[in-house]
């Protein structure tokens, strides 16, 4: 299972040589493959316009630009980890909550990602699930003030209404 999320640049790769498709982007036209999976360089060709490109099992997923709270919230867990290696994080949003709460979920679950945080900036609140014999349990669940505590991967202490304010 392939899943990528990151800023792209069509500089850098340009699109495979054999598309059959084309796909427009606002006022932007790629050409993309038809009837076969996208690949690394396919997303990597995607525009800088703002919009959150994904792809998973070859599957491209476009999302519009997170709301301040997304990015406050992402920017504060970054403090409070350190940078470190982390468990996967996800910040809900309204136009991805369906897909990180099903699909990604899944997805992470099947590559054998060993734990899944998930950030809600709106409640706020803090779901922290953990695999175990290749299924995510939840075991943590915070809301506002309340604090959870980890020694894993380093000792830290999140509270989700300090990452939203």
């Amino acid at each position: 299972m392939t899943v990528a999320t990151f800023p792209v640049s069509a500089a850098t790769n340009p699109p495979r040589s054999n598309p059959c498709s084309i796909s427009s982007v606002g006022s932007v036209t790629h050409v993309l493959p038809w009837g076969a999976p996208l690949t690394y360089a396919d997303l990597q060709a995607m525009p800088d316009d703002g919009h959150r490109y994904e792809l998973i099992d070859g599957v491209l997923i476009v999302n519009p630009s997170p709301r301040r709270v997304h990015q406050r919230a992402v920017s504060r867990l970054l403090v409070l980890l350190h940078g470190a290696a982390t468990p996967e994080i996800e910040v809900l949003s309204p136009s991805t909550r369906r897909f990180d709460l099903g699909t990604k979920r899944l997805a992470f679950e099947g590559a054998g990602v060993p734990s899944y945080w998930l950030v809600d900036p709106d409640e706020p609140s803090l779901t922290v699930l953990e695999l175990e014999r290749d299924t995510y349990r939840e075991i943590a669940q915070v809301t506002g003030a309340q604090a959870y505590k980890t020694a894993r991967p380093f000792d830290v202490t999140v509270v989700p209404a300090d990452l939203v304010r």
